[in-house]
């Protein structure tokens, strides 16, 4: 098999119910910063595991650094698990991101599964004139 025995870095940013997981606080009191994310679940996470089990490889999830979806910053680099992914310091990453035209020039993306909508209301007011109104 093509992956048996094949051991990937996963690199995740946990959002909504595709991943999540337990924050990794600072141990200074009053700090609420997120240093990284332990015990993960989603439904993504279980695809992982289904496949890695149907495959039989193995994998380790780890956070990017700067724990950054992915922009080109202002002197042209990127941030984030986009970097990650396009620098080769993981094998692939799992996450509720966007493959936006910028962040498919430095990195592939799998074919859309899942779907998020977005609603945006505006209240419109309407003036109910007589002439307007059907016969």
């Amino acid at each position: 098999m093509l992956y048996q025995g094949h051991h990937f870095l996963v690199g995740t940013v946990p959002w909504t119910y595709h991943v999540l997981g337990e924050p990794l606080l600072a141990e200074e009191p009053h700090n609420t910063t997120v240093l990284g994310y332990r015990d993960y679940w989603g439904y993504e996470i279980e695809i992982l595991k289904a496949v890695s089990k149907a495959l039989h490889f193995s994998y380790a999830i780890v956070n990017p650094p700067d724990m950054l979806w992915g922009n080109i910053k202002d002197d042209g680099t990127w941030s984030g698990m986009v970097w990650e992914a396009a620098k080769g310091a993981v094998d692939f990453i799992i996450s509720d991101i966007f493959i936006t035209y910028t962040r498919h020039q430095v990195m592939d993306g799998t074919v859309v599964f899942d779907k998020d909508y977005q609603v945006r209301s505006l209240l419109i007011e309407f003036e109910l004139c007589s002439d307007h109104l059907p016969p």
